[in-house]
């Protein structure tokens, strides 16, 4: 993408895409394959395929969607101009995994049914398992539950 309002829709693709959405808002959605997405700056819509999805986020993207794969992973960035961190609902996103950033991320796992693993990493960050056998992995400022 450049710094326009970019879409990029992946649907039906069978090999592993990369998507940069650059600044803009941009709208990335990956294909079958094992995709790597990333928003960049911009209220982006991120959305994975049926594939293992690596989402690229930040605190201003709107929508963050995993798709119907397995293990699909958040993992936020750490732009330049971030002083907040993100808020994930893991079920309503569709993700199994999460990485946080340097700022104060909320990863909520409270309504997901299945497995988990939710990495804090820098930043008073907020772990919320649900009833599937999750793993919280939290550093020295965060809260962890379920």
């Amino acid at each position: 993408g450049n710094t326009g309002n970019d879409t990029f829709d992946g649907t039906g693709a069978t090999v592993d895409l990369t998507l940069y959405g650059r600044s803009g808002n941009d709208v990335l959605t990956g294909g079958d394959a094992d995709d790597y997405i990333y928003g960049d700056a911009g209220a982006d819509e991120l959305r994975g395929g049926a594939g293992l999805d690596r989402l690229y986020v930040d605190e201003s993207d709107t929508v963050i969607d995993g798709g119907a794969g397995v293990e699909d992973r958040v993992l936020v960035q750490q732009l330049a101009s971030a002083t907040t961190g993100v808020s994930v609902d893991m079920a309503a996103s569709d993700v199994e995994v999460a990485y946080g950033n340097l700022n104060d991320d909320t990863f909520d796992g409270s309504s997901s049914t299945v497995a988990l693993s939710l990495y804090g990493r820098n930043g008073q960050d907020i772990l919320i398992g649900g009833t599937g056998n999750d793993r919280l992995y939290g550093d020295n400022n965060d809260a962890a539950a379920g």
